[in-house]
């Protein structure tokens, strides 16, 4: 099991997560991504992340997954989740890919809007964007992720998810089977980007299952960090090992 993070956090997201898996016998590795992870919370460090940084942290994670069992299962969450549907694309050694909310689109910028939204993102300075802008630094939730989010790190994760989507238009997925997971009134995620995604696959006659978790929930985008503000692992964990390892 390659488990990949979502924005500004670390690998300490999954593990819970990865401890189920583990138990369930399968081995676990929860990379840290590019720029993620650092002792400050305050770095800057995450401006620089690009989408080919993406691309070569993918592979690598596939490479080292492949090495460490016989079958390789890829997930991620919001750009983990765009990683993993990047390694469903092109990596036929994955038996399985499942992205969580992969952010593939801005729900801020749905639809027609996205494309102009990314180019801003991309060409307009970096900016830092405080999760709570009232809390600032002192957010509530996980203490090991940073308070703010770069727009550059957000364009080029867009611009990842358009350019996967531009090559599923070519050609078929090489992963063996995909699940596509979201999560009903998500607010950073426009949820008919990534159904058109897995439609796109599906037109190839790829293995694709889509879930969503209803809105009703009030479910988090970040679903899989259990000290997240508005996580339900008692409620998610079980749906999530199911569609991940049946």
């Amino acid at each position: 099991m390659v488990l990949l993070h979502g924005l500004t956090n670390c690998p300490e997201q999954f593990r819970v997560l990865g401890e189920r898996l583990y138990q369930r016998g399968a081995n676990v590795y929860i990379p840290r991504l590019p720029e993620h992870g650092l002792a400050d919370r305050m770095t800057t460090a995450l401006a620089r992340l690009d989408a080919r940084a993406m691309c070569r942290a993918t592979d690598e994670a596939v490479d080292i997954g492949c090495g460490l069992g016989d079958s390789v299962i890829v997930v991620g969450l919001s750009i983990g989740g765009v990683m993993a549907a990047w390694a469903a694309q092109e990596r036929a050694d994955v038996t399985r890919a499942v992205p969580i909310a992969p952010l593939h689109g801005l729900a801020r910028a749905p639809g027609a809007l996205t494309g102009p939204a990314m180019n801003l993102l991309l060409l307009l300075p970096n900016q830092f964007v405080w999760w709570d802008e009232v809390a600032k630094a002192e957010v509530r939730g996980p203490k090991h992720v940073y308070p703010r989010f770069s727009t550059r790190a957000t364009g080029e994760t867009v611009l990842l998810g358009a350019s996967l989507e531009a090559e599923a238009r070519r050609a078929p997925p090489a992963a063996h089977s995909i699940v596509v997971i979201t999560v009903g009134g998500d607010v950073a995620v426009d949820n008919p980007a990534v159904a058109r995604l897995a439609q796109v696959w599906r037109s190839h006659g790829a293995r694709v299952t889509t879930y969503e978790f209803p809105a009703a929930l009030h479910l988090n985008h970040d679903i899989i960090d259990p000290e997240q503000v508005g996580g339900n692992p008692a409620l998610v964990y079980p749906v999530l090992l199911d569609l991940i390892a049946p």
